[in-house]
């Protein structure tokens, strides 16, 4: 549908926007764009949205203001200790609920357009930073109030501790696949013929690693990262999620992700 709607766009209003995906937001849809549509564009998509979706008897469908997404990042957040595959659901979850008893935390918690991330400082650290995605203003004005001023930042109460809201540059990072641990793609549209391994690359899951290691004869304490050794690098001694990985410590640079598989 979106595709439909771009050439008119480019034909009736002569207009350079291009409509890029669509995700529902609860009582509507929202529609991203390659820059801030104009009124005039604003009215040329909710027409012909109007003549693409028609439904007898509902209310004509109509367009809320425009916004932008902000970028925020809470520092010093107390991490919860579990195991690293719920780690970020656990996570998530106190820190949704210590949004809900703050007054701050609160106003911030309708703003928020995607799931909390969350990413340890260091690996022996106890305080992790959570990267919070806002709806705004096209001006940002909520990401400016939320952060507050240099010598007087806002603050959210966590576990005791007084974490401060901090202005964040996007991260938009890149997928790391669960079923065959290489970086680029979703698990879910993954086209491995079989899962592999985080700790050995070898084609069976994390869980039976042990087990199947030590029926095979091999190492089970042994770590070979499968991206490593498939861009050819001489070091590779470590799990696919190790944090000393180079792949890991450059998952916020897509084109350096890019340059490691040169394309056949």
């Amino acid at each position: 549908m979106l595709a439909e709607i771009n050439t008119p766009l480019q034909n009736d209003v002569k207009s350079d926007v291009i409509l890029e995906h669509a995700e529902d937001s609860g009582s509507g849809i929202f529609i991203a764009a390659s820059r801030v549509p104009t009124s005039s564009e604003t009215a040329c998509v909710l027409k012909h949205i109007r003549r693409l979706i028609t439904v007898a008897g509902v209310v004509p469908i109509k367009s809320t203001p425009v916004t932008s997404t902000s970028y925020l990042k809470v520092i010093d957040v107390p991490m919860i200790p579990a195991e690293p595959k719920v780690w970020q659901s656990t996570q998530r979850s106190a820190f949704t609920n210590a949004l809900s008893i703050s007054p701050v935390g609160k106003e911030l918690s309708v703003a928020i357009k995607h799931a909390v991330r969350f990413m340890r400082t260091s690996a022996n650290s106890d305080t992790c930073v959570a990267w919070v995605d806002i709806c705004d203003s096209v001006a940002g004005t909520s990401a400016r109030s939320y952060s507050g001023s240099k010598n007087c930042p806002n603050t959210i109460v966590i576990g005791g501790r007084n974490c401060q809201i901090r202005g964040a540059a996007p991260r938009p990072g890149s997928a790391l696949c669960t079923r065959c641990m290489r970086w680029g793609h979703h698990s879910s549209v993954c086209r491995s013929k079989g899962i592999r391994c985080p700790l050995c690359r070898l084609p069976h899951s994390e869980a039976t690693h042990h087990e199947y290691c030590a029926h095979s004869k091999r190492d089970p304490e042994a770590r070979s990262c499968v991206n490593c050794s498939a861009a050819g690098k001489t070091k590779r001694n470590h799990s696919a999620t190790d944090t000393s990985c180079p792949f890991w410590q450059n998952r916020f640079d897509r084109d350096w992700l890019k340059r490691q598989f040169p394309k056949k």
